[in-house]
């Protein structure tokens, strides 16, 4: 069903494209949707036997990290997420827009006022490609670097600690100078959600985070790419091995993590959804009030950056989430022609300062790329000059 091809005359999302699921009351327990959560994307949530929003694994995964545990009293609806709807009018770059600014793995279907099942997030890549909507585009304009790294002998402990203080949700594992895995938050909350299911080593031992090596949570079929590759080859790759990343490369050496919306951003700033190349998301009903200030806010940025040499601006994009503790977290990505994607992220309690704090960290890691840029060719022309 998902391999059939598709042409730029069907550009709405087609019915015949949407996957089953379970739909559940708001009032069930959430520890009886795990298995659902496994075998689909996403489920749905009914409230009053209406439609109320979906649950998928990140928005349960985000909810209990700390924890890493469930409360068998707790109900799906402290779980919900509130997206979109796809309906068969859709267009396939509101669908990729919607699901970038949801961030979910899934999006809930809709015809005739009724809810049908779920658009998944692989499915819709793989229209993407059939539309050859990837094109132009390579590994390196999408991808996010530089890459973090852990020894695959270090303690989950450590793995999380990095994953926080970094603001990350994967690291790639090395092990004698070589790539051997990829750990992701994850894969570790999922194993902790389900000690029933623990490999035959982890029964005799306590399970507790400090008792694990990275190497006993990660994957080892990692899958990597050359930095210079098409981004099509790296989609494809993606969804043929039902994986949300991957590992690019640069003559072996770890370079960048490339994710599925990394993928999916880096094709949106090359259409019109994005207003002057400027994507933002994650605004909840609260934080919509300041969407007209972030635009004028960020498009100000860009011209500023296109002022310096070689600073053009392919897009630029913002994404938000509030916390219940009244505190803001911002990332911010910037994708230029000539130095590919940089990015930078920050926690703060006020909008308007958390914003121009993360904007003032971006311009330094700008110019401090520039300058990095100027000294390598400095030294690379003292080098050819002395061969010379």
């Amino acid at each position: 069903m998902e391999n059939k091809e598709y042409t730029n005359r069907n550009y709405e999302v087609p019915e015949e494209l949407i996957s089953k699921t379970e739909f559940y009351d708001v009032k069930t327990p959430v520890t009886k949707i795990l298995p659902a959560i496994d075998k689909y994307d996403a489920v749905i949530v009914k409230k009053n036997n209406k439609y109320f929003g979906i649950v998928d694994s990140r928005s349960l995964y985000k909810h209990i990290q700390d924890s890493l545990k469930i409360s068998k009293t707790e109900y799906l609806e402290r779980f919900i997420n509130k997206v979109p709807k796809i309906t068969d009018s859709t267009s396939i770059d509101d669908a990729a827009y919607y699901f970038y600014k949801s961030r979910v793995k899934a999006l809930p279907y809709m015809k005739d006022e009724k809810i049908k099942g779920i658009l998944r997030r692989e499915t819709l890549l793989r229209i993407l490609l059939s539309l050859n909507k990837f094109k132009d585009l390579k590994v390196s304009d999408a991808m996010t670097s530089p890459v973090v790294g852990i020894d695959a002998d270090a303690s989950i402990v450590q793995a999380r600690k990095i994953m926080k203080n970094n603001k990350i949700n994967r690291l790639v594992v090395i092990k004698n100078e070589k790539v051997v895995g990829i750990l992701t938050n994850y894969d570790i909350i999922k194993k902790f959600l389900k000690p029933e299911e623990k490999l035959p080593e982890f029964k005799t031992t306590t399970f507790n985070l400090s008792n694990f090596s990275v190497s006993d949570f990660m994957m080892s079929n990692i899958i990597t790419i050359d930095k210079d590759k098409s981004l099509a080859d790296a989609v494809r790759m993606l969804v043929e091995n039902s994986v949300s990343s991957i590992v690019v490369v640069d003559k072996g050496r770890p370079v960048g993590i490339l994710t599925e919306l990394d993928s999916i951003l880096s094709m949106l700033s090359k259409t019109n959804v994005a207003r002057n190349n400027i994507i933002i998301s994650g605004l909840d009903e609260e934080t919509y009030q300041y969407e007209d200030e972030l635009i004028e806010t960020l498009k100000a940025f860009v011209s500023k950056v296109e002022k310096l040499k070689n600073g053009k601006v392919d897009f630029i994009s913002l994404h938000v989430k509030k916390f219940k503790t009244k505190s803001y977290d911002m990332y911010v990505r910037l994708g230029l022609k000539q130095q590919g994607i940089i990015s930078s992220h920050i926690t703060g309690y006020l909008f308007d300062r958390t914003l121009n704090d993360l904007i003032d960290l971006l311009w330094k890691e700008i110019k401090k790329r520039k300058e990095y840029s100027i000294k390598r060719s400095r030294d690379l022309s003292n080098q050819h000059e002395e061969e010379d």
